[in-house]
C-alpha cells in the first residue's frame, strides 16, 4: 500500500486499463479525484528529501532538488484538471514549456528538473512519468582566462597598503593566495589536491611535487622557477609550523578553499601563532 495515497488515483503503476482514478459519490456516479487530492505531496516532499540525506546527498543537491520539486508543485496547484495520468503528464509537458518560453531557464536546467520530478515520483510511487525521455544536455567548452589575464590575476596582489586597512596578517594572507594562484597556474592541480598538499610533499631544488591522487597513486607534478621562488619566500614567511603548506586563519587545513579574510576585524579568531 502506498503510504501517501488513499488508493483511490490509479495510474500507469497497477496497469494500462486503469488509467482515470475514480471514487464513487453518494449519488452513485463515479467522482474522478484529483491526484493532489489523492496523494499527500507535501509530507511526500518531506520524506524524499530525508531519504536524500540519508543516502548523504551534499546539501547543495538537497537544496536544488527542494527547490525544483516545490516549485513544480506549486505550479500543479495552479491546475484544475489532473484527474488521470494523461492528464498529470499533460501538466508537466506544460511546466517544462512554461520554463522554457516564459522563465527561459537553459536546456541542462530543463534535464535537471525532467530527472528530478521523475525520481520524485518514482519514489512516491506515481508512474505517471515513467515512460518520459530524458532531455539531452547541451554541451559547452570551458572558458578559459588568457596567459596575460592569468598573468595579472596573480599580480594583482603585488601591492597590497598598510596604510589603507590592510595589516600585516593580510598582507601574508594576500601573499599567500598569490602563491596558490601561481602553483595552480604553474602545475594544473585540482583545488582539491592544492588545498591538502603538505610541505613534506614539495622538492624546493628539483621543482617538484608529488600528489596522492585518485585511487592511491603518486604522481610527480612540475613548477617553474617564479612559483619556486614565491613558495620559497611564503614558507619563510609564514606563521605556521603545520604540514600543510596552506592554512587558514586558524592555522588549520582549508575546509573550503581560500576562506581566510583579509581584513583585521577577524584578527581575535586567529590563533596565537598567526596573530601577529
Amino acid at each position: 500500500m502506498n503510504p501517501y495515497s488513499n488508493q483511490h488515483w490509479r495510474n500507469s503503476e497497477v496497469g494500462p486499463t486503469n488509467l482515470q482514478g475514480s471514487i464513487a459519490g453518494e449519488s452513485g456516479y463515479i467522482v474522478r479525484e484529483n491526484i493532489l487530492d489523492a496523494f499527500d505531496f507535501p509530507e511526500m516532499i518531506e520524506d524524499y528529501l530525508m531519504e536524500l540525506e540519508i543516502r548523504n546527498y551534499s546539501k547543495n543537491t538537497i537544496k536544488t532538488y527542494r527547490s525544483i520539486i516545490n516549485n513544480f508543485y506549486k505550479f500543479l496547484l495552479t491546475e484544475d484538471d489532473l484527474y488521470d495520468e494523461r492528464l498529470v503528464l499533460r501538466a508537466f509537458k506544460r511546466y517544462i514549456r512554461h520554463l522554457k518560453r516564459e522563465r527561459n531557464v537553459s536546456q541542462n536546467y530543463i534535464y535537471l528538473v525532467t530527472v528530478v520530478v521523475k525520481k520524485f515520483f518514482e519514489f512516491g510511487g506515481i508512474g505517471v512519468l515513467k515512460e518520459v525521455k530524458t532531455p539531452k544536455r547541451t554541451k559547452s567548452l570551458p572558458k578559459s582566462l588568457s596567459e596575460d589575464e592569468v598573468q595579472r590575476l596573480i599580480h594583482a596582489m603585488d601591492k597590497p597598503n598598510l596604510n589603507n586597512g590592510h595589516t600585516h596578517h593580510s598582507v601574508s594572507l594576500m601573499f599567500r593566495n598569490k602563491v596558490i594562484l601561481a602553483l595552480l597556474y604553474s602545475t594544473g592541480l585540482r583545488v582539491s589536491e592544492l588545498v591538502n598538499l603538505q610541505t613534506n610533499s614539495l622538492d624546493l631544488e628539483e621543482r617538484t611535487i608529488r600528489i596522492r591522487g585518485k585511487g592511491e597513486k603518486d604522481r610527480i607534478v612540475l613548477f617553474d622557477d617564479k612559483t619556486g621562488e614565491l613558495i620559497e619566500g611564503y614558507i619563510e614567511r609564514r606563521h605556521s609550523d603545520s604540514e600543510y603548506l596552506f592554512v587558514n586563519r586558524s592555522c588549520q587545513p582549508f575546509r573550503e578553499p581560500f576562506n581566510a579574510p583579509l581584513h583585521s576585524n577577524d584578527d581575535k579568531r586567529l590563533c596565537k601563532s598567526c596573530r601577529h
